[in-house]
């Protein structure tokens, strides 16, 4: 009966202690979708794989984790995708503006190893 009674209270301390954790663990996660929704993506990252690392054990918190890292990656995406856009339209507008300024010429013969200066053959 001892046995039995130190038994259930070791079980009752251990099932408190992982309600605490996922209770921590929610706390994280909770920042973390503030920071998604004010587009700090890196903070968002950052606390969702501190869930994965310091609450392993709080299965329900990480798995929301995940879905919120997806849309995280997602967004940090489409604002890195925007920002190239925009730096390839104007790098395409200075090419443009610039590009009438150079002429393009070609060499009509290969020259061969005989007609080049001795410093550029293998002799």
């Amino acid at each position: 009966m001892k046995k039995l009674i130190i038994l259930f209270c070791g079980t009752l301390a251990l099932a408190a202690c992982g309600n605490g954790l996922e209770k921590k663990a929610n706390e994280k996660l909770m920042v973390a979708k503030a920071a998604y929704e004010r587009g700090d993506y890196e903070e968002a990252k950052l606390q969702i794989d501190s869930i994965k690392i310091l609450y392993p054990k709080a299965f329900e918190a990480r798995k929301a984790g995940q879905a919120l890292m997806l849309d995280v990656e997602t967004k940090a995406q489409q604002k890195t995708l925007a920002y190239l856009d925009s730096a390839l339209r104007a790098k395409t507008e200075e090419f443009n503006a610039i590009k009438d300024k150079f002429k393009l010429e070609k060499r009509c013969r290969i020259s061969t190893s005989r007609q080049l200066p001795l410093a550029y053959t293998d002799h």
